[in-house]
């Protein structure tokens, strides 16, 4: 991200949610394997998950619940 990395703009989404009247789910897509990493993603209420890249159509199609999908 350009302005701020994805645990800047964690921390930034927590301190202004409460003004937030619709439901937001955030998935943190990163490059990162590392352990710590995906641990610190997981204690935090806000995310909804942590996906390692690459993406992949399947993994787009989970987060969705689609269960069939036309290639």
């Amino acid at each position: 991200m350009p302005v701020m990395d994805g645990w800047e703009f964690i921390e930034s989404f927590t301190r202004i949610k409460h003004k937030i009247t619709k439901p937001i789910t955030i998935y943190m897509v990163s490059s990162s394997v590392d352990d710590a990493d995906i641990e610190r993603a997981k204690n935090i209420q806000e995310i909804s998950d942590f996906i390692c890249k690459p993406m992949t159509i399947e993994k787009v199609n989970q987060i969705f619940g689609v269960t069939e999908y036309i290639s």
